[in-house]
């Protein structure tokens, strides 16, 4: 299955990923598979990059950083040419996957840029969907957010918390994990133990690991990545049981369905279509989005 049809990726989806285990290579996959779809995409990152990922994508932009303006409206008012959003337009008319980084740094990473430049660019009519990193792993598979993470923009549409399945079993110290001593704090296990899926799904279904800042309307959607072989496949299977069994993701889960009533009863109240498709159609949208 796709990456863009797990997520169930909408019009004008604003995405974060966050966490760890592959979110780059994920980020990149789901604008590939947008662009295969004749959507136009942008890729960026609220913290850091570094230059290796930058080359991942086929074509990058680098910005300065500008504070909010009402530069927006001028660009939607009098088209390309106005402004650092101009040159976004730009770069996107030849290549539909733009990267759009800040200022290069000494150690070999690009800056990202703040989230108030997130909202604008998202919003431009030409931007299908704005996929963004929100936070930082150094390459680790699992981590738990630090106190100024994730850096989340209001707009967010879908929040995504990824983990590597192959953090299992793993040392719960620096070395394996990102800051292992939060996850510690999170999940009462000691430093040094190995990392379970009780854990992960502890601090993935918590509002101070994978749901932290997550803006009030975005949907949320768990990425268990780094499946390569059949035994992880189950562990990951496993791990997703336990994340559904947990009152955070029930209760999101739970939400969801209430939604997908209220539409199934407005879609009633249509004449195009009979109170029993309308049960139908809500019910198939429902166990989806299980």
């Amino acid at each position: 299955m796709q990456l863009s049809r797990a997520l169930r990726i909408k019009s004008k989806e604003i995405v974060a990923f966050v966490g760890g285990g592959g979110k780059t290579t994920a980020l990149f996959r789901l604008a590939e598979e947008l662009v295969a779809q004749n959507k136009r995409v942008i890729t960026t990152t609220t913290t850091r990059i570094f230059a290796a990922q930058i080359k991942l994508a086929p074509a990058y932009l680098t910005l300065t950083p500008l504070p909010p303006s009402p530069l927006l409206n001028k660009i939607q008012e009098r088209g390309r040419g106005l402004g650092e959003w101009g040159e976004v337009l730009a770069a996107l008319a030849k290549h539909p996957h733009t990267l759009i980084i800040g200022a290069e740094t000494e150690d070999g990473k690009a800056r990202g840029i703040a989230p108030e430049m997130v909202d604008e660019i998202a919003a431009l009519e030409n931007v299908d969907a704005l996929i963004y990193e929100a936070d930082g792993a150094r390459m680790r598979a699992f981590k738990a957010p630090a106190d100024h993470e994730p850096v989340l923009t209001s707009s967010t549409t879908l929040l995504v918390p990824v983990v590597g399945i192959t953090a299992l079993e793993k040392k719960l110290d620096d070395a394996h994990i990102h800051r292992a001593e939060i996850v510690a704090r999170l999940t009462g296990a000691r430093l040094g133990a190995r990392v379970t899926p009780q854990m992960i799904a502890r601090v993935l279904a918590s509002e101070r690991g994978g749901l932290k800042n997550k803006p009030p309307r975005a949907r949320v959607a768990v990425l268990i990545n780094q499946v390569e072989d059949d035994a992880q496949l189950e562990s990951a299977r496993a791990l997703a049981r336990l994340l559904l069994g947990t009152d955070a993701i029930r209760w999101r889960l739970a939400q969801c369905a209430a939604q997908k009533i209220q539409s199934a009863k407005r879609i009633a109240a249509s004449p195009r279509l009979s109170p029993r498709r309308a049960r139908a159609r809500a019910c198939t949208a429902r166990s989806n989005n299980y």
